[in-house]
């Protein structure tokens, strides 16, 4: 996110590898310029990550990323994106991701130079090379931390990930230490990529929305739902243990696959949608918690997806 990268010094300069380099060079040599690569399209939309001199920056879903991507096709560490000393060359690299990175549609293959406005697309997500002045970056900054602080979803309208922070403690925490069973579950849309390069974003928004709603529909009002990032959703289960937890997941997971998607999202070819979910138990902490049901439902997308792992 930005704030990774903010306490660095600015570049103040970028070179197209292309015509109108000239132009390019003209603009970022302002001081008050700077090179950055932003989410254009797609989960975590607004998000972006200053590139500096000699900085080798790492995209991907892990927290150790400079630019963390919520959206299941993404990797964990999915691609790096390299300036050299002096910032008049970048280059993009993929580092063995599932789904691949496309530069301009074309898969990388090997380092790639990067040009000013190079399409990137990782798995759902887009970003877009480009030079913002420093009143662009600060205002992108107000609002990506307007949307992180945010604590309703605006699109499926469950809780977001800040609720984690807020809640936890009186959830989730508090009955773990008086000895009740807490338990997570992991819930994954599977193939969503594809749905939405296949039907359009709209429909995948529409099945964002049914897959939130069936979730709530299914869990207690004591649990906490959240719209994890991208395409996942966690629930958190206060005195709740393993058993109970499978049930749930199984219970979501078959009404998903049931539903009548016909009718819920019009769509040619017909939608078939079905989610894989992961379950866990605390043991320790929250954040273990969350770790361990993300993993589980990482095995059961290997495991041939639309089906519940447990831990």
């Amino acid at each position: 996110m930005a704030g990774r990268t903010q306490k660095k010094t600015a570049v103040t300069a970028i070179t197209a590898h292309a015509t109108g380099s000239t132009q390019v060079m003209s603009r970022a040599s302002d001081s008050h310029t700077m090179p950055v690569v932003r989410v254009v399209a797609g989960a975590d939309q607004l998000s972006f990550v200053q590139i500096f001199p000699s900085e080798r920056v790492i995209v991907g879903r892990e927290s150790d990323c400079e630019l963390v991507l919520q959206a299941a096709s993404v990797s964990r560490h999915h691609a790096a994106i390299s300036a050299n000393a002096d910032s008049t060359v970048l280059t993009l690299e993929d580092l063995g991701s599932t789904n691949g990175t496309l530069l301009d549609g074309v898969l990388v293959e090997g380092p790639q130079p990067l040009n000013l406005g190079a399409a990137i697309r990782l798995g759902g997500i887009t970003l877009r090379v480009e030079v913002l002045t420093a009143s662009e970056i600060r205002q992108l900054t107000r609002i990506e931390r307007r949307l992180e602080h945010a604590s309703t979803d605006p699109l499926t309208g469950l809780r977001t990930r800040r609720a984690i922070e807020d809640e936890a403690a009186k959830k989730i925490e508090r009955p773990h230490r008086n000895g009740a069973p807490v338990s997570a579950v992991f819930i994954d849309i599977d193939r969503f990529k594809q749905i939405n390069d296949t039907h359009g974003h709209p429909t995948g928004d529409a099945v964002l929305r049914t897959v939130a709603r069936i979730a709530l529909q299914a869990v207690r009002s004591d649990d906490l739902t959240i719209r994890f990032g991208g395409e996942e959703f966690l629930v958190l289960l206060p005195n709740c243990g393993r058993e109970d937890a499978r049930t749930l997941a199984e219970r979501i997971r078959t009404r998903v696959k049931s539903h009548d998607w016909t009718n819920a999202v019009p769509a040619s070819p017909p939608l078939e949608v079905t989610v894989s979910c992961g379950v866990a138990v605390m043991n320790h902490d929250l954040d273990s918690l969350i770790t361990d049901a993300d993993r589980a439902m990482y095995q059961a997308k290997q495991s041939g997806r639309n089906c519940v792992v447990v831990t």
